[in-house]
């Protein structure tokens, strides 16, 4: 074996670069990171909705913003302890419980 190829061997494996070399295309594998800056902006704009003095049609739309991404942190969350169980996997390495939490 030649020098680089001993030190690709050495990277971790991650999920995103198996999906990649499997044939998904880059952009998919970026698509919770464009999911995180539109609950960040759902999450944001409903929290600003629940101040004194907001119409009350404006605090029912606040309402629905905070719980939709609220409920994209969570879906997020969940898929990003699954991808760090899953890159442990990959590299052969028992997932960080710290890492988890």
């Amino acid at each position: 074996t030649t020098t680089s190829q001993f030190l690709e061997a050495q990277k971790p494996r991650s999920m995103a670069a198996a999906w990649i070399d499997g044939g998904v295309p880059r952009w998919v594998t970026l698509v919770d990171e464009v999911l995180f800056v539109v609950a960040s902006a759902a999450f944001i704009k409903g929290s600003l909705d629940f101040f004194p003095g907001v119409p009350l049609q404006s605090y029912i739309e606040g309402i629905n913003l905070f719980f939709a991404g609220s409920a994209v942190y969570t879906v997020l969350a969940v898929f990003a302890a699954y991808e760090i169980v899953e890159d442990a996997k990959l590299s052969g390495r028992e997932a960080p419980p710290a890492k988890l939490v």
